[in-house]
């Protein structure tokens, strides 16, 4: 790990903790997964720390591309692990800052289908909605939405939809 982030040292010692505790093979698969968890939040916060100082450089990705696997792993080595959406949703911003707004779409999309009740849906339904509105895709965006509760289609969608109306009327020159 480089010395010259902008990373505290207690941020840093940290990291380095849960990397040697997470290299010793522990049988303990709660310990385990929250030291992935802790270990995924602390490269996340230490990428965007660095990109509000500059803009991305590739240590900022190499950051934000461990948070990545740290996610991707403990969504995969623990699927029952009961704070999977804050995971899902840590993984859509390690995503979007890595410039992989396609892949944060799609962990949204994952939070949003399989945690219908919870608490970080609105603020999943408004990135959905930002990336979208980011590549252009007002239509689909809107389609996209509704989708993603059939049988209740407007529980989740009320804060949602007048943003989404003056992002449509923006699109369509009103």
């Amino acid at each position: 790990m480089r010395t010259d982030k902008p990373v505290d040292a207690g941020s840093a010692r940290a990291m380095e903790n849960y990397r040697e505790f997470l290299n010793l093979k522990s049988n303990d698969p709660a310990l385990r997964a929250r030291a992935m968890r802790r270990l995924g939040d602390l490269n996340l916060e230490a990428s965007e720390i660095e990109r509000g100082e500059r803009e991305q450089s590739s240590a900022d990705a190499l950051q934000s591309g461990e948070a990545i696997k740290l996610y991707t792993a403990l969504l995969e080595s623990y699927p029952e692990y009961r704070q999977s959406d804050g995971v899902l949703y840590q993984l859509a911003r390690a995503y979007e800052s890595n410039g992989q707004p396609e892949q944060a779409l799609d962990a949204l999309d994952r939070l949003v289908s399989r945690f219908g009740s919870s608490a970080l849906i609105d603020e999943a339904q408004f990135r959905r909605g930002e990336i979208l509105f980011s590549a252009k895709r007002y239509q689909g965006g809107r389609t996209r939405l509704r989708g993603s509760h059939p049988a209740r289609p407007s529980v989740h969608l009320l804060r949602a939809e007048p943003l989404q109306a003056r992002l449509v009327a923006v699109q369509a020159g009103a």
